[in-house]
């Protein structure tokens, strides 16, 4: 009989051994690594690039990402060129409130850099950063009121048609742009001050 049976193991080794790893992953532990998996698992999600997530936070409201964004598409830092793109990603920042992005859309605006050629556009976003303190915003703003040459300012003709009230606006412009800390402005404010102003 011993040796009977070492004849059928021998001769069914094959099917014996695939019989006992069926065997092994039957068991509980083997089973619950099984059961672990979900029937309908997915590929774990690829990482999302630097500049995909940088992009993710400025969507929603990062002014600084925003601003990041602006600067890279309008020097093709790490992506294309496109002045359209930066011009949208300035426009984004200066609704949230910078001061820089909103000097920067007025120039893009005057310019027709990225956006359709607006000036009045452009002498709205002047006035808001000058109002927020931008130097050369608000040296730009005084200067639609009037020039400073070596003997004084000059009121401009085109801006306002009462003299007075182009005077007093270029003043108080110039005076802005000086309090945050334009040298220009302080030497015209000075010049302004010396020999007056008068009507072009």
């Amino acid at each position: 009989i011993a040796i009977a049976l070492l004849v059928f193991i021998a001769v069914n080794y094959e099917e014996l051994s695939f019989f006992a790893l069926d065997s092994d992953l039957a068991t509980p532990s083997a089973m619950e690594g099984v059961a672990a998996q979900p029937a309908d698992a997915q590929p774990p999600p690829v990482a999302r690039s630097a500049l995909e997530r940088l992009k993710d936070s400025a969507e929603v409201g990062n002014v600084k990402d925003q601003l990041t964004l602006a600067v890279k598409y309008s020097t093709a830092d790490g992506v294309a060129k496109d002045q359209a793109e930066a011009s949208r990603w300035y426009l984004m920042a200066a609704q949230g409130g910078d001061v820089h992005a909103m000097y920067e859309v007025s120039v893009r605006y005057t310019h027709g850099y990225g956006f359709t050629k607006n000036n009045a556009g452009a002498d709205v976003w002047r006035q808001r950063a000058a109002s927020k303190g931008h130097p050369e915003a608000a040296w730009e703003f005084a200067h639609m009121y009037g020039t400073v040459t070596g003997k004084g300012a000059v009121i401009s003709q085109h801006k306002n048609s009462d003299p007075g009230d182009s005077s007093r606006q270029l003043v108080m412009w110039l005076t802005r742009a000086t309090e945050s800390g334009s040298a220009v402005a302080k030497h015209e404010l000075a010049l302004v001050r010396l020999f007056g102003i008068s009507k072009g």
